[in-house]
């Protein structure tokens, strides 16, 4: 909101009336701003969700976990910064000798682009982050109430910090999530910059036409792959957890088992997790594991003891949910 009053008061008092027509421009994009953000404010303060009210407009940027989202954070920033050039080239229109064409009148394709992407990964994120949160936080394909388990909510803050824009959804760093803002950064401080320097020498008179200007093809491949990695990696992670493979098989009543497991959040601890052997007994058999867990690449592999000899379906259950069940047979 800064660069708007300073340069209505740069350009005003500038004696040429093209530096006057920009600082009036300014002032209008700055009063812009302020209805925009003043408008926000009472819109969050009043929402009827008692937790999310006090953020005030930062309520926008809230995702369906109640942390900051990524995508909306991107979408709010694009939407601010580029409704805000609109608004000023529109002043242009009406306080000087630009014409509509002059200023609207450039090859949209690469805005529609570079906007696109952020909107789209902000609707589909959404929907499942929507989805993630209504079922609990699990997004596999059996509850803990289907095979009889009882399980504790993971842990969140009621106060959303900067930090969660890098973070996925389990809380831990990802890098899908800060490389999309990173890139997205990078575009919008280049529109910004080749703004701020089109009106300086249209101001000047340096430059006869005044619009947004023309954004690289590289910046648009890097936000654009950004995006769809983004949203690649929010699908991937609601397959849930699933056993991968239990170990050895056959399987003796004396051998230890190992069990890997896919998709399981960074921020599990082993002494959170245990398996469930559902079999012969009315009553199944609990086994935390015996040492800590082992992650290669993307599964976690879990040392369990020996169960009796049977036939049993096993889940891995976690503060996050439940796994998809797998079959054991044991000799």
């Amino acid at each position: 909101m800064a660069v708007p009053v300073v340069g209505a008061i740069r350009w005003w008092n500038d004696s040429d009336d093209a530096g006057r027509d920009v600082a009036r421009a300014c002032a209008v994009g700055g009063v812009f701003l302020i209805v925009l953000l003043v408008t926000l404010e009472v819109a969050g303060t009043t929402s009827p969700q008692q937790k999310r009210k006090r953020f005030g407009y930062f309520e926008v940027v809230l995702g369906a976990d109640g942390r900051f989202s990524t995508s909306k954070s991107m979408v709010a920033a694009w939407t601010l910064v580029l409704a805000t050039a609109l608004v000023f080239l529109s002043a242009m229109v009406w306080f000087s000798d630009l014409t509509p064409a002059k200023a609207f009148g450039q090859e949209w394709n690469s805005y529609f682009l570079l906007l696109g992407g952020p909107f789209a990964a902000a609707v589909a994120a959404k929907g499942i982050t929507a989805s993630k949160a209504e079922n609990g936080g699990k997004t596999s394909s059996e509850s803990a109430s289907s095979v009889g388990v009882a399980t504790v909510p993971p842990t969140t803050t009621d106060e959303p910090t900067l930090g969660d824009i890098s973070r996925n959804d389990a809380g831990g760093l990802s890098l899908t999530d800060t490389q999309y803002w990173i890139f997205s950064l990078v575009a919008i401080m280049y529109f910004l910059g080749a703004f701020v320097v089109t009106i300086v020498e249209y101001a000047e008179k340096a430059e006869s036409t005044l619009a947004l200007p023309e954004i690289p093809s590289a910046i648009l491949g890097l936000t654009s792959l950004a995006a769809l990695t983004y949203v690649g990696a929010k699908a991937v992670a609601t397959e849930g957890l699933r056993i991968a493979s239990i170990t050895p098989h056959p399987t003796k009543a004396t051998d230890k088992l190992t069990i890997s497991v896919v998709n399981m959040p960074a921020s599990v601890t082993w002494n959170q997790i245990y398996v469930r052997f559902s079999g012969p007994s009315a009553v199944p058999l609990d086994r935390p594991p015996t040492q800590d867990v082992v992650r290669r690449g993307g599964a976690t592999e879990l040392v369990v003891a020996p169960v009796p000899t049977g036939e049993y379906t096993v889940v891995v259950v976690t503060p996050h949910g439940v796994s998809g069940p797998d079959t054991l047979t044991v000799e």
